[in-house]
């Protein structure tokens, strides 16, 4: 192509990362002057174009820390409203799923994974395969990766004018022509070699797949184990076509396939699906091998300064997010912490005009403000998730605005017989919302700003209200003797050490099967959008009530822990909205 015009922004790479970092900066508005160079495009088949190979959907894969576990929701969150809003043709679908680990799952993990994951279930020891320790169900995300990959490379183009160029970049300073000098590196495995770049961190785990078509299969099913794991991906649109693996082979970078695989494959899903077991063979339509870009200590997101024929540029990595780009976890929250904070970096490298608009829009962010009340509301073990987020998104008309009031039944005994299945808690749950199309936002882009705003800060507060309340639990006086199970959640047998002898007041001998958590949660909360500091019509409030009538005061003093841990989030990934929920009390 030919020279570049000043000020515009190159993106080297055209896997689903340098895709996605080309969907946030458009929609800060500057689609027009972003330009994509790769080597290989959507459509392209090789090994070192790791992206149309994924299995592609969202797994419980990565880490416990605090940072993972938000960064999963958010990324569940955000397939979950692109399934909603344009689901076939991006080609992306919600769908059933059970996932098991040979090991033990750290409990903040299941208990994070409760609280977001559509019909999320434990399945009961009693229930899971030889071998496996931990078993969930839920509802999951799958992904037609090559399918995805074009309509997402298509949607840059036509909706936001990006430019992108089949060209091969061997070293970083080409980027920099004439004038450029914002460059994003997304190569993935490529920035091992990459000029400019050479990161010795970077190396490929290789995975093997068979593409087959088995009809019948319907579930999406992992299965996680110490060196290796199983996975059955169905493939949404595809006439049946599922991904069946796979291997985790660090520093392999082979493209070979071998039949000794494949035959290992189609063994261990064989083995792990019902759904195959209950049908006609697959019919195995192509064994491929793919590359996932990995990196020890994790993904790369971080601006440099480098030295291009005397001047100084700038160049922001992002790369290494190994398996999970597509579940748009670790790499694509931070890319939108980048983006919001590096705004004015950014916009120096946007033509005067566009400097301008830019200009302007940077003054008329979206600043969302959540208050909420001082008193508390024990809700016992009520779903959260379920009653708002979910009761939202189904209620007729939320495009424009919702109205709720209904009762829930839950539990707040801390140690529940397992003869007593009574709910001991009514919540009354009181939602009124409105919002409306705001200019320089999509479609729903206000509500989903609202809605996500009012959900983070009910769970920060909630999860800083928590308490355990235990069920089935058995060895009460004069009640028979019972089995005594390793696994219980407390007991005087269990494998963990955990008694009961705090929910259960003393009692010595009790063993409870069950734990979920408990909340209080604030009685009331609104959530406001400004711009410009002036007060938008749109607007979330939430009214929480409880037949347990031991209200608490002290909300009021959550408000500096929750503005703390909400300071870098963006209500809306990619959106035009400010970074940081500004939080209010009222006594």
């Amino acid at each position: 192509m030919d020279a570049l015009p000043k000020k515009y922004i190159v993106i080297v790479g055209a896997g689903i990362i340098g895709l996605n970092t080309a969907l946030a900066l458009c929609r800060r508005g500057l689609g027009d002057r972003i330009v994509i160079f790769a080597e290989h495009l959507p459509g392209d088949t090789s090994i070192n174009y790791a992206s149309p190979w994924a299995g592609a959907n969202f797994s419980a894969v990565s880490g416990s820390d605090s940072n993972a576990l938000r960064w999963d929701r958010l990324g569940y969150l955000h397939l979950m409203q692109l399934a909603k809003d344009r689901g076939r043709e991006s080609f992306v679908q919600p769908t059933p799923s059970i996932e098991y680990w040979d090991e033990a799952v750290s409990t903040e993990k299941i208990d994070s994974m409760s609280q977001y994951l559509q019909d999320f279930r434990t399945i009961p020891k009693d229930d899971l395969p030889t071998g496996v320790a931990v078993g969930v169900t839920f509802t999951t995300l799958t992904v037609n990766a090559p399918k995805h990959l074009e309509w997402l490379s298509n949607y840059l183009k036509t909706d936001f004018g990006v430019r992108i160029v089949k060209k091969k970049v061997s070293n970083i300073d080409e980027a920099f022509s004439d004038g450029v000098s914002l460059v994003f590196n997304c190569t993935g495995n490529a920035s091992k070699d990459l000029g400019g770049v050479e990161d010795a961190s970077c190396y490929p785990t290789r995975g093997q797949i068979a593409i087959a078509r088995v009809p019948h299969v319907k579930t999406n099913m992992m299965r996680h184990g110490k060196d290796y794991v199983t996975y059955i991906i169905p493939r949404p649109w595809s006439n049946g076509n599922v991904v069946l693996g796979g291997f985790m082979q660090k520093g392999v970078s082979t493209g070979d396939t071998f039949s000794h695989e494949t035959d290992s494959i189609l063994q261990r899903t064989a083995s792990l699906s019902p759904e195959i077991q209950g049908g006609p063979a697959p019919d195995i339509l192509a064994v491929a091998a793919g590359l996932r870009p990995s990196r020890k200590g994790g993904a790369r997101v971080e601006k440099t300064e480098v030295t291009v024929r005397g001047k100084t540029r700038y160049l922001v990595h992002n790369y290494g997010a190994g398996g999970t780009g597509y579940q748009a976890g670790y790499v694509f929250h931070s890319l939108q912490t980048f983006v919001s904070k590096n705004l004015e970096l950014i916009m120096k490298f946007s033509s005067n005009a566009l400097l301008a608009t830019m200009a302007a829009q940077a003054s008329a962010l979206v600043q969302l403000e959540a208050r909420f009340s001082d008193t508390m509301v024990d809700v016992g073990d009520l779903d959260l998730f379920k009653a708002t987020w979910e009761a939202i998104y189904a209620e007729p008309g939320n495009a424009r605005a919702i109205t709720t009031d209904r009762a829930i039944g839950a539990q707040n005994h801390e140690c529940r017989p397992t003869s007593d299945t009574k709910e001991t808690v009514s919540v009354q749950l009181k939602m009124t919302g409105a919002w409306g199309q705001t200019p320089g936002l999509s479609n729903n882009e206000m509500r989903e700003g609202l809605v996500t705003t009012m959900y983070e800060v009910l769970e920060e507060v909630a999860n800083k209200n928590a308490y355990q309340v235990f069920s089935d639990c058995e060895g009460f006086s004069m009640i028979p003797s019972f089995p005594h199970d390793p696994n219980a959640a407390c007991g005087p047998y269990t494998s963990s050490g955990n008694n009961c002898d705090y929910p259960c007041k003393g009692e010595p001998g009790i063993q409870c099967t069950t734990r979920k958590w408990a909340h209080r949660v604030p009685s009331f909360m609104r959530v406001t959008a400004y711009i410009d500091n002036q007060l938008q019509p749109d607007d979330l409030v939430v009214e929480f009530s409880s037949s347990n009538v031991n209200n608490e005061k002290g909300g009021c003093g959550w408000v500096g822990p929750v503005a703390s841990a909400l300071a870098g989030f963006i209500p809306v990934a990619g959106e035009y909205f400010a970074t940081g929920i500004e939080i209010g009390c009222s006594n």
